[in-house]
């Protein structure tokens, strides 16, 4: 949405010296305005000697002339009707508006003697003779959802007694200078006369209003709004919105639910006389919009022993090749196809993975020496140190995606690839990922205590997000599906006849509004006791 900058003023003069005269003045606007037109006022002269000439309301040559006294005067109420005009059809009338209200009586005489009065209408008044006398006032009040039209009145008026022949003048004015408060966007999309947003889409919202504005307080946005996501911190990488960001003249934030966002914002503003003015403003609504996906699952089989003898190399636990164990690394669960649309009118995008875990795996043995009977899966911790992993980000992020194959077409791992690009006509893409949960049956010694290895256990607890982010400048990741799932398994019968068994929790996907959050990287883990 464009930013709503604009005054509406409009004065109404009427006076014996320029007949019953119309004079408005209105700014072009950005997104609408209000527009006046006016009514009322009565205005007398003398006699039928006198008579109008341009903005001259008068008689004579200014030589003196004519006999008698005479009597002019300007009275009655003046109405302006203000009248919302907007610049498009999604262009609302403003939630409040400050109006400033000016109103002046004036009359003026080049001869002696002359009287009059003036009154502002606004509870000014003045009497005076020769050879001026005049009276003027500007209100500031806030009316609060003026709609499409609203009115402003004023009576100010003048009366004067004139010697003849002379120039004279005597007139009133009424202005009204309108300042609608409003809120601009930047950001959402204007489709079909409606503002509509992508999660993962920057929202920056601006109170514009008059004068010295302070104070500001915006409201809660919508249940899906946050602060921001960056998956490039090493802990809090979801940032709620706080106390501190409701209270600037913008909002910044994004949002990550399919809703309707609604956005108000409360302020002070101090006129150029000091008057203090609460005002609010609102945007227009906007749709948040959020991509749909699909998550094919593929399952693991049931634990199995992979791999040589354990004189040779580490043999492992796990869950391995979908369609059968090949004798090589298996990729386990299979998650394809994955499929991403993105609703009209949006296009494109990147879709990734990210995977938590809480791995808490053990090996135990038959030590020789002083040597440690359990080793436990660890990370590298400070000071060369090695501690337990608790829950995780899996591997990096994003959580690899792709496959490899062998020659004959099975999938053996998961490829290094990151994200994906929504392909096509940017409304959908396919992806693909897995995992394959395993455990060693050996480990390497490192306190001198045998590789006696008798049994191995894994418990592992996964979360697995699918995340979408838009084509967008200053856009961030948010989550679009989610999938919870587990696995577990023991060997015993170390280190020569290894035997498994454990069970298997599949993922099973759903929509996400949660996001990802980690404080360790679990990478470069090893058994240690």
């Amino acid at each position: 949405m464009r930013e709503r900058v604009f005054v509406t003023m409009t004065r109404y003069v009427i006076g014996v010296s320029i007949g019953l005269c119309l004079c408005m003045s209105q700014q072009a606007l950005r997104a609408g305005s209000y527009v006046a037109t006016f009514s009322g006022g009565t205005v007398t002269g003398s006699d039928g000697g006198y008579t109008a000439s341009g903005n001259v309301y008068g008689g004579g040559d200014g030589a003196g002339g004519g006999t008698g006294i005479y009597a002019a005067s300007c009275s009655g109420t003046l109405t302006a009707t203000m009248t919302w005009d907007p610049d498009g059809p999604q262009d609302s009338p403003p939630a409040s508006v400050v109006v400033a209200k000016y109103s002046a009586a004036s009359w003026s005489y080049t001869a002696t003697p002359a009287t009059g009065t003036v009154n502002d209408g606004q509870g000014d008044s003045n009497s005076e003779t020769y050879p001026a006398c005049g009276v003027s006032k500007t209100t500031y009040f806030v009316l609060t959802n003026p709609g499409t039209s609203f009115t402003e009145t004023c009576s100010p008026s003048v009366s004067i007694t004139l010697q003849p022949g002379w120039t004279k003048h005597c007139q009133v004015e009424f202005e009204v200078t309108t300042y609608p408060v409003t809120v601009g966007l930047t950001g959402p999309t204007l489709s079909a006369g409606t503002y509509e947003a992508l999660t993962g889409t920057q929202i920056v919202a601006k109170l514009s209003a008059a004068y010295t504005v302070s104070g500001w307080q915006w409201a809660a946005p919508g249940g899906g709004a946050f602060k921001n996501f960056s998956p490039s911190a090493t802990s809090n990488q979801y940032v709620t919105l706080g106390a501190s960001d409701y209270t600037g003249s913008s909002l910044t934030f994004y949002d990550a639910s399919s809703e309707t966002i609604s956005l108000t914002c409360s302020a002070t503003v101090t006129a150029p006389d000091g008057t203090v003015l609460a005002v609010t403003g609102a945007a227009d609504p906007i749709t948040s919009v959020k991509p749909t996906a699909t998550w094919g699952v593929d399952p693991a089989t049931l634990p199995v022993i992979v791999g040589g003898t354990v004189t040779t190399q580490p043999t492992t636990i796990g869950f391995y090749d979908h369609s059968g164990v090949d004798g090589t690394y298996g990729a386990g669960t299979v998650w394809y196809p994955v499929v991403i649309t993105v609703p009209s009118p949006f296009t494109g995008g990147t879709g990734c993975f990210a995977q938590t875990v809480t791995p808490i795996d053990t090996l135990t043995r038959t030590p020789t020496g002083s040597g440690a009977s359990t080793y436990t899966l660890k990370i590298p911790g400070p000071g060369g140190t090695w501690v337990s992993p608790g829950t995780g980000l899996d591997t990096g992020w994003p959580y690899p995606s792709g496959f490899t194959t062998d020659s004959s077409g099975d999938i053996t791992g998961v490829a290094a690839s990151s994200s994906w690009t929504l392909s096509g006509s940017g409304t959908s893409s396919i992806g693909a990922s897995g995992d394959n949960p395993h455990g060693q049956e050996s480990a390497t010694d490192v306190d001198s205590g045998g590789m006696n290895w008798q049994s191995s256990s894994i418990s592992d607890s996964f979360t697995t997000w699918l995340m979408y982010q838009p084509t967008s400048a200053n856009s961030v990741w948010v989550p679009i599906m989610k999938a919870t799932w587990s696995a577990s398994g023991n060997a015993t019968g170390g280190p020569a006849s290894w035997v498994a068994t454990g069970s298997y929790s599949a993922p099973s996907p759903g929509n996400a509004s949660d996001f990802p959050q980690w404080s360790t990287v679990i990478v470069n883990q090893e058994y240690r006791p």
